[in-house]
């Protein structure tokens, strides 16, 4: 009798289709998980980095902003092309304005008033649509003529940089998230020059209790020393300003330890920052007052 062949046989060998096997699984899981955390990881750091720039950015804008209208306003102090308008034209108050309120108290901060006898022609007609008469370089303070200042602070906890016309209703917001401001002052001696100690100009301040004069000269470490003499507002002829931008909202992993050179601050801020999670930005600016004067 024949035997069963190969192809024949009841029991013939059964063929199973490939596959994985769980160790192999096991290792596809493992780095399938190492890669997406890497992408995860690499998404969140690179979204955390564009809002850092995008935040910095803003700070940047915001105090540009804020110094692009100052300067304007503070170049053209002074300007009384009659010469009728005497010590109501140029710097006319440095008293401290609460930050709410329109007052002063212990939590004031630095503001600065200035006027000047001109307003642009368009707002010129807004305000005086029926005027017989121009009412720029009438000698005369108008409405509008005269600007403030100041620090408000906001519905969010923290503080605006705003700007009130005199006559001209409520104050408007100039620039967001401004923390802190200074205003330093350079006057004419009695010989009609900058007045210099040495090389270097020296820059004053109002004192808490000054009243149309300044009387605290700003020394090399930022602090504020009495002066003998109070120098008058009339011969003030340079401001130096400062401006503080804080960020919105604070940094995760971020400690603010950048000291800040700004007159006004703590003396431990000055040298180790702040110690929060707010990251900011400052700005120093010159303006020369060439209207005072003239």
């Amino acid at each position: 009798m024949q035997s069963p062949g190969p192809h024949n046989c009841a029991f013939s060998r059964h063929h199973a289709r490939a596959g994985f096997t769980l160790v192999e699984l096991l290792i596809a899981m493992v780095v399938v998980a190492i890669v997406g955390g890497a992408v995860i990881t690499n998404y969140i750091s690179q979204q955390r980095a564009a809002v850092l720039v995008r935040e910095m950015a803003q700070l940047q804008q915001q105090l540009r902003g804020a110094i692009y209208v100052m300067e304007d306003d503070l170049r053209l102090a002074g300007f009384d092309p009659t010469g009728r308008g005497g010590a109501g034209f140029g710097i006319t108050d440095i008293k401290p304005v609460a930050l709410t309120g329109n007052g002063t108290d212990a939590e004031s901060r630095p503001a600065l008033q200035v006027a000047r006898d001109w307003l642009p022609r368009r707002i010129v007609r807004a305000i005086h649509p029926n005027a017989g008469e121009d009412t720029n370089g009438n000698g005369v303070l108008d409405a509008g003529e005269q600007a403030t200042y100041f620090l408000r602070l906001n519905d969010r906890g923290a503080t605006d940089l705003m700007r009130r016309l005199n006559d001209w209703g409520g104050a408007e917001l100039v620039a967001e998230n401004i923390e802190h401001i200074f205003f330093a002052f350079a006057y004419e001696d009695d010989a009609g020059n900058i007045a210099h100690q040495g090389n270097d100009i020296i820059w004053t301040a109002p004192g808490a209790n000054s009243v149309n004069e300044i009387n605290m000269r700003l020394t090399a470490d930022l602090t504020l020393q009495p002066m003998a003499v109070p120098v008058p507002l009339d011969r003030v002829r340079m401001v130096r300003v400062w401006l503080l931008a804080r960020a919105p909202h604070p940094s995760s992993r971020f400690v603010n330890t950048e000291p800040y050179a700004m007159p006004g601050l703590p003396e431990d801020v000055r040298a180790n920052g702040f110690g929060d999670g707010f990251r900011r930005r400052m700005l120093v600016r010159t303006i020369d007052l060439r209207n005072m004067n003239l």
